[in-house]
């Protein structure tokens, strides 16, 4: 009997985040949204759920067409399954940081609807260095054994990290008013940042011990480039957080968003870093 309340409390919370972080049509109560926030550090088990279904996209595509396609399907596929939530944050995180003037223009350009210059450049920029990263990762875990499993871990370690990351930001930021994403920041505890941490460690760096192992990389071997991705996303996070607390004075959703995409692609160039070192 006391195990049902807590199965089904960690059902509501998986609802709620593919409601919210997802095109899949789930309906969740504002109790449900309460209780998610309550578990917010709980963030990166929706980044394995959401890589495993990118790492099986990006596994399929690649059997039909060479690397480079099959990373642009998937990275495609991740910004449709999430609605554009995270690369719509990223795009308006670069409008406020390119603005010129003092932040009350910066924090005008950040909320403004319309994008800019700064939002179409570092979109544009931030897409090409995450699709160039997986499928370059993907040349050096695809060789390492002939099941090709090592494409499977790229996207779910990128997921999971990019996850990381968001919260870290969240719970060194400050929130400012209402809003989803301030939901999100006030929610967030300092004290959780590691658990979030030891969420993402738990589940990358054995991942990567195993499905990077063959040939070419030893288990200690694909263990540091898990470590490494790990590193990499706790500093995107703490970096994002400070950049923004510096420029607006707060983080917000798109702050959030912005710190899920550099996060990814951060964790995705750290890997391919101890790749190319070992």
């Amino acid at each position: 009997m006391t195990d049902e309340p807590m199965k089904r409390g960690s059902n509501n919370i998986l609802k709620t985040q593919l409601s919210m972080f997802s095109i899949i049509p789930i309906d969740s109560t504002q109790e449900d949204v309460e209780n998610f926030c309550n578990k917010f550090w709980t963030i990166p088990l929706f980044g394995l759920i959401f890589g495993i279904i990118l790492g099986f996209i990006f596994l399929i595509s690649s059997y039909l067409f060479s690397m480079g396609p099959a990373a642009v399907i998937t990275i495609l596929m991740g910004h449709v399954l999430n609605r554009f939530l995270h690369f719509d944050g990223l795009m308006d995180f670069g409008d406020g940081m390119v603005a010129h003037g003092d932040r009350e223009k910066k924090i005008k350009a950040l909320k403004d609807s319309n994008v800019g210059a700064g939002g179409v450049g570092i979109g544009i920029l931030i897409a090409f260095l995450t699709i160039s990263a997986l499928s370059t990762c993907a040349g050096f875990g695809g060789i390492s054994n002939h099941w090709q499993i090592a494409i499977l871990f790229f996207p779910i370690a990128a997921e999971i990290l990019a996850k990381n990351s968001l919260y870290i930001t969240a719970a060194y930021g400050t929130a400012a008013g209402s809003g989803l994403g301030n939901m999100f920041v006030n929610s967030a505890n300092r004290d959780d940042v590691l658990k979030s941490i030891l969420i993402s460690a738990v589940i990358v760096i054995p991942l990567a011990a195993v499905m990077l192992y063959g040939p070419f990389f030893s288990v200690v071997e694909g263990m540091l480039v898990g470590v490494f991705m790990l590193l990499i996303s706790m500093g995107v996070g703490f970096a994002v957080c400070n950049i923004s607390m510096k420029s607006f004075g707060y983080v917000n959703g798109d702050v959030l968003g912005a710190s899920n995409e550099l996060g990814k692609v951060g964790s995705l160039l750290g890997a391919l870093i101890v790749l190319c070192l070992l």
